[in-house]
């Protein structure tokens, strides 16, 4: 091997040394700020805290590597995009430190430890997390790719985990007990918002680690959109069939509504045939074909009123929009019901446009 090609490839095995360095560190605190969440530790809790600190002398020891590299061997292609990729990877281990020691001072904050349903959801979430982070540094460390593809795909239960904790912690807060209970709910659901996070960043950081081996970017997201009305004959299905046709391939919809109508509105199904949409494969569908898997629903838009109108638990990761576009006409033809429908017709098409916009970007929309 040449001196150059030498000096370069004991640089990288340096660098990555040091990243898997910084993930072990990573770990022990995450695990430290569990255990003393569950043992009600408090100098474990400040210890992990004061921990932080080598963390982030860790994490500006890399950067500065990487840019050294960068100034020393002029890198392209595939060193380039590990070493951008690290760079990456540094600032998502460095923000799952700061998670636990978010976690850390939550457990010096509460002086006791979770008890009952809520100590079950935590440790749930905390085992789900802490292997979903240990699999994301052996993969990055042994170059798997098939271990950080797994990874990705298990993380997304942490999102599930958090949805349930924040219901229970949601019914102990209605439970009443006083400000000190109100402010260990609140403690105790930072800690189960920073354990997803953790999560989320370990999915990251297999994201970069496949980029690294096959120069493959995630994938854009696929949104899963709902849109509500009072009785899913009308204005749900107008915006259903018109964001099917703009925007199926960036997003999966769907309408729905807490009571059913029989049947589509008739007017409104022939107002649509004259715009080139056809409602033969919709219906009026209820909610119950929604509530079994909501936790998966990424927006609701109510139609007509607030969101509250429907009857619905919101899970903490799903966005709510209220796009009110008033009463919707009857099932009479007429001239002014045609006029009604034209203006119900284009504002859905223009905050669909905004919306498709907004999550997907220009090129996307």
């Amino acid at each position: 091997m040449p001196i150059y090609e030498e000096k370069l490839q004991k640089d990288i095995t340096a660098i990555k040394s040091e990243v898997v360095k910084l993930g072990n560190m990573v770990q022990s605190a995450v695990n430290d700020s569990v255990t003393a969440l569950f043992s009600g530790d408090e100098k474990l809790a400040n210890m992990t805290v004061l921990r932080d600190f080598p963390i982030n002398r860790q994490c500006a020891a890399i950067n500065k590597r990487c840019h050294n590299f960068i100034a020393r061997h002029l890198p392209s292609a595939g060193h380039l995009r590990m070493i951008t990729s690290i760079i990456q990877m540094v600032m998502e281990l460095e923000r799952m430190g700061d998670y636990a020691r978010t976690i850390s001072r939550e457990v010096t904050h509460m002086h006791m430890a979770p008890e009952g349903i809520i100590r079950r959801d935590l440790e749930t979430m905390a085992n789900h997390v802490r292997t979903t982070l240990q699999k994301s540094m052996e993969a990055f460390a042994s170059e798997n790719i098939a271990l950080a593809r797994a990874t990705m795909v298990e993380a997304a239960g942490a999102s599930i985990d958090l949805d349930v904790a924040f219901q229970d912690l949601a019914a102990a807060c209605q439970q009443g007990g006083g400000p000190d209970h109100v402010r260990n709910i609140l403690d105790l659901h930072t800690v189960a918002y920073m354990l997803e996070r953790v999560s989320n960043r370990a999915t990251n950081v297999c994201e970069e680690t496949v980029f690294i081996l096959t120069g493959e970017t995630p994938p854009t997201p696929i949104h899963n959109i709902v849109f509500l009305d009072g009785d899913d004959a009308t204005l749900g299905p107008m915006a259903e069939v018109i964001a099917k046709k703009g925007y199926a391939s960036m997003a999966f919809f769907r309408s729905a509504a807490r009571t059913p109508a029989a049947s589509l509105n008739p007017a409104m199904v022939e107002f649509m045939r004259h715009h080139g949409y056809s409602l033969q494969s919709i219906s009026p569908k209820g909610l119950d074909l929604i509530t079994p898997e909501i936790h998966k629903v990424n927006i609701l838009i109510s139609l007509n009123g607030s969101i509250r109108n429907h009857g619905l638990d919101i899970p903490f990761h799903t966005a709510v929009l209220e796009w009110d576009l008033g009463e919707a006409p009857g099932s009479d033809h007429s001239p002014n019901s045609d006029q009604r429908f034209e203006e119900i017709y284009r504002s859905l098409s223009a905050n669909l446009a905004n919306l498709m916009e907004l999550l997907c970007g220009e090129e996307g929309g």
